[in-house]
Parts: structure tokens; sequence; C-alpha cells
């Protein structure tokens, strides 16, 4: 879907499109002066065939991608991958040492203790990845969204796209310049109208739980699921470190909270 418009106050042009992605939506707000309608639309479809390519190459959810071969692979296997998700990996890693485990593309209800690089061996010459053990299962989807996010502003300004909002399912939104009609771009964090920000070359991230009963993000040093409603929000330049930021300020919050 896209809907075309003039923007009366400049002469420019704008485009929204939207596609789903990855279990939910990107949107996308493009602005400019110099660029056509069609210039617009055409980048606007790329961004949509590169987030559709990373998704084929690094979901666990598509049982044809580069990461479910990993998963499905015998332990000590070395398993041949593109040096794209060669590079997701090692990013993985370094973020699981940085954050002392607490980030864990490999976190599962019920399992703790263990570092990522005691569980997977990444070959950077032969590009290759090999799990050490049967029982780890790699699920890039806390990281994954946010890597797409920035592949997709990268391509935008290469493109020659100076103002944009790219929103990618609500929890991750990234501003490039300005908004058609001021300066930054005002965002909620998340479904809160009540915390807002000016973004401007910047993305914010929002990691959490909607509601009291939702489950889904995982304790890697203790294998046991954050309970209870409640968000962690972190404005960053790299939608991709912020999705690691979000996802670690909401587990420190949650375990203050318990401690307490």
């Amino acid at each position: 879907m896209q809907f075309l418009h003039n923007i009366p106050a400049t002469g420019g042009n704008l485009i929204y499109a939207w596609f789903e992605a990855m279990h939910t939506r990107m949107d996308m707000l493009f602005c400019s002066q110099s660029m056509t309608k069609e210039e617009l639309l055409d980048v606007a479809q790329a961004v949509k065939d590169k987030v559709a390519g990373i998704e084929a190459m690094a979901s666990c959810f598509l049982a044809g991608s580069e990461l479910s071969a990993v998963n499905t692979s015998p332990r000590g296997q070395a398993v041949p991958v593109s040096p794209e998700l060669l590079h997701i990996l090692s990013e993985c890693l370094r973020y699981n040492e940085s954050t002392d485990g607490v980030f864990d593309v490999s976190a599962s209800h019920g399992a703790a203790g263990k570092r990522l690089k005691d569980k997977i061996a990444l070959d950077m010459d032969y590009a290759s990845v090999t799990r050490l053990s049967d029982d780890v299962y790699l699920n890039l989807s806390g990281y994954l969204k946010g890597y797409a996010l920035d592949r997709a502003v990268q391509l935008a300004r290469d493109a020659g796209v100076c103002d944009a909002l790219i929103n990618f399912g609500n929890s991750s939104v990234y501003a490039i310049g300005n908004h058609p009609g001021g300066k930054g771009w005002p965002v909620a964090a998340g479904d809160d109208e009540a915390e807002k920000y000016v973004l401007m070359d910047q993305c914010l991230t929002t990691s959490g739980n909607s509601t009291q009963t939702r489950r889904h993000i995982v304790d890697p040093t203790t294998g046991r699921y954050m309970e209870g409603k409640g968000s962690f929000s972190v404005v960053t330049d790299s939608a991709a470190e912020g999705e690691v930021m979000a996802t670690v300020g909401f587990i420190s919050m949650c375990k203050k909270k318990e401690a307490r």
C-alpha cells in the first residue's frame, strides 16, 4: 500500500509506503525537494527488497534460511554461510561479551549459564558457523529488526533521501533529517504518547512487555522470562545497537524491581 501527495508548504514530494516483514510491518515516510515521486517510490521498493532478503537469510522461522540450516545442523559440523550472516553473528558475539552475557541470541526459557562463544564457533576465514552442542538454537529476532532498519536507512541515504521517518513495528523508529513542518521528528516511545522525543538522524528503540501477561524476553543468565508490564527505551545512532541496549536495559530494570 502506498499514498502520495505534494507537500504544500514546500512544493516538494512526500510518499508513504508500508510492507509486512519479520512478523510486523515497516512504515516509511520519505520527503524530498529534489527527488520525484517515482524516484522515492523506487527507494521504498528497494528498501522492501533489502529487508525481505535479510529476513530470508537470517530468520529462524523460515525453513529455507541460512540460519535454519545452522540450527538444524549436527553438533560439530561447520555450516557455510554468507559473509553478511557471518558479520551479524560476529556482532551478536561481541555484544554478548560486552553485556556480560545479558544480550544473547541463543537465550531460551529454562536454559542459562553459558556464554554465546561457548555455544557456537565462527570461522571468519572459511565463512562457516558450527554449533558446539545439540541444544543450541539461534534466534536473531532481538537483533535482526534493528540490523534491517540500519540497512534501510543507509539505502535511503545513499539514494539521496535527506528527510524520512522509518518505523519498524513501532518498537524501532529511525528519523533522518527533518519533518517537512519543522526541525527533527517528534516520536513517541512505543505506544506511550506521554513519552515523546524529537529525533534527528537517530533511532528510538523500545523493548519490554506490553501487558502484564505477555512474556517474550528471557534473561539468559537465569533462563527466566521477564515478568510484568513495562518498557525501556533508548536513543541511539544505530538501530541494531538500540535493540541490544533496550533489551539489556529492560532485563536490568526488571531484575532491579525483583530485588526490591
